[in-house]
């Protein structure tokens, strides 16, 4: 799960490095795609460790 998480974050820096262009493209929904799947694999490893204990 860190990894998918962490490909996210890399994901969502490099779509934040090109964000003008991106843009103009209307492509911003790939930057939301980004940051959802940040937040939902954070809610993930939060929920597996409190399961874990």
């Amino acid at each position: 799960m860190l990894v998918g998480v962490s490909l996210w974050l890399v994901a969502l820096v490099v779509l934040l490095a090109v964000l003008r262009p991106l843009l103009a493209a209307g492509n911003g929904l790939w930057l939301w795609t980004c940051a959802v799947g940040l937040a939902l694999g954070l809610v993930g490893i939060l929920y597996t460790n409190w399961r874990h204990t």
